[in-house]
């Protein structure tokens, strides 16, 4: 098979995916829906008990709070998991053979399994919310006759307020409207995650989710430990004035160009991985 990235053949596997898989996501997407209906209204039922209600307080103003940090919380959950399963799509022997068999090379089959795990599923979350958003607006005519609003409504207008209000939040961090040095450890850091995720999902086979939250929680309290333990040998760290903007912004790029390497390292050692997957292979690992 020729190794150059073809994006015809490209093509051919996402459209594989889809038709193949169309269940698996179909069922992420109603699992969602689900999910974001009984939160929606839930919320709706709690309306005429709320503290808001009986101070005279500004329900809108509550549901979009609310809502949006449900909502956040959801899509970044999800996008984890959605790494993890990477390549939920080669749990039998029957899947390995099907995908392992496509007239594709292995960056083309690995690079249309990320997309559908990366946009794919923002696709399937935005697709999610849009049903959910539909339902409990026609459920609160009966349940809040005198309230009436959109999920997606209040979570673009939330996330905006965030972002623009109060530069000192996560939100505003990320989205740069505090500080450069601030954005490029958010952003490095993220990315940094994402793709130990991803290795995660590639290396465990069964029970990859589970695997690699305790992979990471085993990571942290190690790194935690030795640096504990060589607090002393890098002291001149605790010594930099972090108030210098030259100093911060210095500080901020060495860090994010270490995470970035460790995100690149972890990608790679992904897709080598991939490369190197068999029909027979561990019961628990794709070594």
């Amino acid at each position: 098979m020729n190794k150059t990235f073809d994006l015809h053949r490209f093509g051919m596997v996402l459209r594989w995916d889809l038709l193949t898989n169309w269940k698996s996501y179909f069922y992420s997407i109603a699992g969602l829906a689900i999910g974001i209906i009984m939160l929606s209204i839930s919320m709706l039922y709690s309306f005429p008990h709320s503290h808001f209600i009986v101070e005279g307080g500004d329900l809108g103003k509550y549901y979009e709070n609310r809502m949006t940090g449900f909502l956040v919380a959801i899509f970044i959950l999800f996008i984890f998991i959605s790494a993890c399963n990477i390549f939920s799509n080669m749990k039998t022997k029957l899947q390995r053979e099907s995908f392992m068999m496509l007239p594709a090379n292995n960056l083309e089959k690995y690079a249309a399994r990320f997309l559908m795990m990366s946009i794919g599923s923002i696709l399937m979350m935005m697709i999610a919310t849009l049903i959910a958003d539909f339902v409990q607006f026609v459920f609160s005519f009966f349940m809040t006759p005198s309230h009436h609003a959109s999920i997606i409504g209040c979570f673009i207008s939330q996330i905006y307020k965030t972002a623009t209000s109060n530069p000192y939040n996560p939100i505003g961090i990320l989205a740069w409207q505090w500080k450069i040095d601030a954005a490029l450890l958010g952003w490095s850091f993220l990315i940094m995650i994402y793709s130990f995720t991803l290795l995660g999902g590639t290396f465990f086979r069964k029970q990859p989710i589970i695997l690699t939250a305790v992979s990471g929680i085993i990571i942290c309290m190690i790194i935690g430990y030795c640096g504990s333990k060589l607090e002393d040998y890098f002291d001149f760290f605790a010594h930099l004035n972090y108030d210098n903007p030259g100093t911060s912004l210095c500080m901020a790029i060495f860090w994010s160009v270490i995470f970035l390497a460790l995100a690149a390292s972890s990608l790679w050692a992904s897709y080598k991985i991939f490369t190197r997957m068999q029909v027979i292979c561990n019961k628990w690992i794709n070594i």
